[in-house]
């Protein structure tokens, strides 16, 4: 058996992050993805600051393997029509233009439908194809300050601070990669494709969950906890005498557990797990603050590593608070493969982060490299199509590759 997406044709449309991480789901599932970029330049973040590989930068590398290159000039009709022709034969496009752009190139849902009834059309923008801000220009960071997200992030009495993830256009890609796969299951049954109007900010809202049912309940506007919860107690990032912890107590039994390794390895707290004041979950939120600092001092007085193998051995959620170099060693991590290598054709090898999505049987995973612009130009126009090489070079001088 083959990777499971085996045989869906994408046309990727898409640059920047949230759509290119969504295709980037589909290529690691089997899909061939086909990157189509304009011939002047591409992708934006080809070239973006920082390291490199062969001209190209990180930032690219991370959201491109898996893909084939095509450089199409959509701005004219040749474009257009070797466009199409390629929809003939597709299973999904998927864009990240402001709404409207496709429509006036004339590749928009209702156009492309009369092409290939069965295509599948995921649009992702910030704001969706609707609404007062669908025209406005959309980046992560503004869907994380509209939705509300920077006001929960941080230390209490900061500024806000937007989370260093991208986490508006990570799920928005996300969002994206399942309503695909929705549709294409949706298609076996019906046999025809469909619209997919996928908005950042919608996704973003929808994780609100528990926390903004919360608000809808009694009203109440959550404000930055730092590495606390708003629900249970004790949550945090505490401080051993060489470095942080995490911990989370969301049940009695774990709560007990902790107080149980806190009382054996600090002699002053040896009366914790009988405090009154902690034992239910409601008295420890309404003393918070008190069982915060009493969890500090404790960790303050003994290494990381002593308290990491007395948590462990307790049974009380934990995890070492690591930076990036250190949860890319962890073995959990390396484990799962979740840090894997690609060959480019130049013989450079690149390590860069594994498939999340572990398919059976056997998880099998294939990664090739970011494609080159045009580098799949004359396998997909060719191969594909059936120009032959002199169309491809008259689509070269015509400037429409």
């Amino acid at each position: 058996m083959g990777l499971s997406l085996e045989g869906i044709r994408v046309m990727d449309m898409t640059q920047a992050l949230a759509g290119p991480y969504a295709a980037k789901f589909l290529g690691d599932l089997g899909a061939e993805v086909i990157k189509i970029e304009s011939p002047d330049g591409g992708d934006m973040t080809r070239k973006f600051p920082g390291p490199s590989v062969d001209g190209e930068s990180g930032y690219f590398i991370s959201l491109n393997r898996n893909k084939k290159g095509v450089t199409l000039n959509l701005r004219t009709e040749k474009g257009k029509e070797i466009f199409k022709e390629l929809v003939k034969i597709s299973d999904v496009v998927l864009e990240n233009f402001r709404p409207g752009t496709t429509k006036k190139l004339g590749l928009d849902y209702d156009t492309l439908n009369k092409v290939n009834s069965r295509i599948i059309y995921c649009a992702l923008s910030g704001y969706g194809a609707s609404g007062p801000y669908r025209d406005r220009p959309a980046f992560d960071t503004m869907i994380q300050a509209l939705s509300g997200v920077m006001s929960i992030v941080g230390e209490p009495g900061r500024p806000p601070v937007h989370a260093g993830l991208g986490i508006g256009d990570l799920c928005g890609g996300m969002g994206a990669a399942i309503s695909i796969v929705t549709a294409l299951y949706a298609r076996e049954k019906t046999a025809k494709g469909q619209y997919i109007d996928l908005s950042m900010l919608d996704m973003i809202i929808s994780m609100w969950t528990f926390i903004g049912q919360y608000y809808l309940l009694a009203g109440d506007i959550p404000k930055p906890l730092g590495s606390g919860h708003v629900s249970n107690v004790p949550v945090g990032a505490f401080k051993a005498a060489d470095g942080y912890i995490m911990i989370q107590c969301s049940s009695q039994k774990f709560y007990e557990n902790l107080a149980s390794v806190i009382s054996k390895e600090v002699e002053e707290f040896r009366d914790l797990p009988k405090d009154e004041r902690f034992n239910t979950p409601a008295k420890r939120l309404e003393n918070r603050k008190l069982m915060d600092t009493i969890i500090s001092d404790a960790f303050s007085k003994k290494p990381k590593e002593v308290w990491l193998k007395a948590l462990e051995a307790g049974d009380v959620p934990f995890a070492p608070v690591n930076d990036l170099a250190q949860a890319l060693s962890d073995p959990q991590v390396l484990f799962r493969n979740m840090l894997v290598e690609f060959e480019y054709p130049s013989g450079k090898k690149v390590r860069t982060i594994g498939n999340p999505l572990k398919l059976s049987p056997a998880h099998k995973e294939v990664f090739t490299p970011p494609p080159h612009m045009g580098e799949h130009n004359e396998e997909i126009i060719c191969g594909l199509l059936g120009y032959s090489k002199s169309d491809l070079e008259q689509l070269k001088k015509g400037k429409v590759i």
